[in-house]
């Protein structure tokens, strides 16, 4: 559980991202399940980019078992490091 994971390590925050209206209902949940076992972390939650909104980690692995370009839709910074872990479940 990510509370006790926060609690564990002195985590006071948890940043959490939406894509869309049913992670808002699931995020929404979960929020008040985490507050109640440790009301001293707190969840703030990210809206995507249009451009991001429909972005599953799912899709990416997809994306990357086709060999196809995630370059749109990954930090820059981290995309070797995606498409190198993501290679090693085909």
């Amino acid at each position: 559980m990510v509370v006790r994971y926060a609690d564990k390590h002195s985590i006071k925050v948890l940043f959490r991202g939406l894509r869309n209206i049913a992670d808002y209902e699931n995020e929404y949940m979960l929020y008040q399940f985490n507050k109640n076992l440790n009301p001293n972390v707190e969840t703030v939650v990210l809206f995507p980019s249009s451009r991001n909104h429909f972005v599953s980690s799912s899709s990416i692995k997809e994306l990357v078992y086709h060999d196809a370009d995630i370059s749109l839709y990954i930090p820059e910074q981290i995309i070797d490091m995606v498409i190198k872990k993501l290679s090693k479940l085909k």
